[in-house]
């Protein structure tokens, strides 16, 4: 997960979109302002629900790296023995 990529969709999109990005920026202020506890919890909920989203892919992804490397010297010492 790119946070670089993240950054270049975002910046797209209020590009492409200006009117519909104010829009929901204006909602949201909306909402924190006049129900700000409820936002908290969201935005509480949304940052952990990113983060772990973050740390399985990251795990996902160090564990394909090792399979394939498991792969690939499997593959030499099968070469080495015939």
């Amino acid at each position: 997960m790119d946070f670089e990529h993240i950054i270049g969709w975002v910046s797209w999109f209020f590009r492409c979109y200006p009117l519909l990005a104010i829009g929901i920026i204006v909602v949201l202020v909306i909402f924190v302002y006049f129900k700000p506890k409820e936002m908290l919890k969201l935005l509480f909920l949304s940052i952990a629900v990113a983060v772990i989203s973050y740390m399985l892919l990251s795990l996902g992804d160090s564990m394909s790296h090792g399979v394939d490397n498991k792969d690939k010297m499997i593959t030499k010492t099968r070469r080495a023995v015939d």
